[in-house]
């Protein structure tokens, strides 16, 4: 399942805020940094921090797409892939939508 808004984890988040430093993005260090924040008291602050964790969902699932090598590998289990691949560690997804990552 491809993460969302309310499905990415702080980890995945981390990983992208590693990702930007070392390419010193600092557009998307300041969105991780929003994303992962615990500021919740104000509405506002909330809707924007929610924002965030979209945007970094959708930067995640991209650069995970980026990671996956297509329709010519296979699965852990040797079946064809369909082409969809994880968003945990960009290997191949069965038929059942199951990574064995």
């Amino acid at each position: 399942m491809k993460p969302n808004a309310e499905t990415i984890t702080d980890e995945q988040i981390h990983e992208l805020r590693e990702g930007a430093r070392a390419r010193r993005n600092t557009w998307l260090i300041g969105i991780c940094d929003v994303a992962s924040s615990d500021l919740d008291s104000d509405r506002d602050v909330a809707a924007y921090r929610i924002k965030c964790r979209a945007r970094c969902a959708e930067i995640f699932n991209v650069r995970a797409r980026e990671k996956c090598p297509g329709r010519d590998h296979r699965n852990h289990v040797s079946d064809v892939c369909e082409g969809t691949c994880c968003t945990a560690c960009g290997g191949p997804i069965d038929e059942n939508e199951e990574c064995r990552c």
